[in-house]
């Protein structure tokens, strides 16, 4: 396929082989759903070849059927970066954990009240039984996908020991900006332990040193015979960012923050319209 787009003044032509998108508020609308238009945009580029990654700071159990389901999807990026899988799940073909210093340096988090601490292992983003059961810093509209995602455990610190070879990622949600700025300065201390990164307003992401979406897309990039410009990638947060710089084509969602868009050669339409289609068409990489 050839692409074709101008930036300053210059005439480039691009062989777009590989797409990858985030999917919450990305490819996915408010019902954690892709829409019909995604859908079909997404399977006209696989019908030209292009090799299809959805990229998500989900664990693998967390991808909707949906995303699944679309013809062409060739490989499941979890975790940010952490995992990637072939698209039917069960063959494992990269992965990455966090180190043992790193979640030592974690551990009295899970004794913050006003900080509710994920780990994600096996595929399954875990919690502490009595906050799952209060989960009082989870916003209403995202709560539903909270309860249904996540899996209890009765004791986290012992659940942590025996699963320390083999965490992905940590996630930590709080209520307020207060808690926010507090946590931030936690964790940005030592960033030489992990990779600190957000997804949503209300949470920060640390992962392995080394371990982001653009880095596990290189992994499939090799694996392919592609280069990073010949790939075209989409998304919305700062978890997204570096992915987004990466690519050949890089694709902030209308509804991104600051961060994702400053990485970001164009910026499309927002989740709720079919953003990722929008730019596919309007960009050249699907004849409209």
């Amino acid at each position: 396929m050839v692409y074709q787009w101008v930036t300053y003044g210059i005439l480039v032509f691009m062989d777009i082989r590989l797409l990858a998108s985030d999917l919450d508020r990305t490819l996915l609308d408010s019902k954690h759903e892709v829409s019909a238009e995604n859908k079909a945009a997404l399977e006209a580029c696989a019908e030209k070849g292009v090799v299809l990654v959805a990229a998500t700071g989900r664990a693998l159990s967390a991808v909707p059927e949906g995303v699944r389901k679309v013809r062409g999807m060739r490989y499941i990026v979890c975790s940010n970066g952490a995992k990637v899988f072939e698209n039917d799940g069960t063959k494992l073909l990269y992965e990455r954990y966090i180190s043992r210093e790193a979640v030592d340096y974690i551990r009295p988090l899970l004794e913050d009240g006003e900080v509710l601490c994920e780990f994600f292992w096996g595929g399954y983003p875990y919690v502490q039984q009595d906050r799952y059961d209060r989960h009082e810093a989870i916003p209403g509209w995202f709560l539903e996908y909270f309860l249904a995602s996540r899996k209890p455990v009765p004791d986290m610190a012992r659940a942590i020991e025996e699963h320390l070879h083999e965490i992905e990622n940590i996630n930590f949600v709080f209520a307020d900006d207060a808690v926010k700025e507090r946590l931030r300065g936690y964790l940005a201390a030592r960033t030489d332990l992990y990779e600190f990164t957000s997804s949503m307003p209300f949470n920060f992401e640390i992962g392995g040193v080394g371990v982001s979406k653009a880095s596990a897309l290189d992994f499939v990039c090799a694996r392919e015979g592609i280069l990073p410009a010949q790939c075209i990638c989409f998304g919305d947060s700062e978890n997204d960012a570096h992915m987004i710089a990466w690519a050949g084509i890089g694709v902030a969602m209308g509804n991104a923050v600051p961060e994702a868009k400053a990485a970001a050669g164009h910026v499309t339409g927002d989740n709720e319209h079919s953003g990722v289609a929008q730019a596919l068409y309007a960009l050249g990489v699907l004849p409209c």
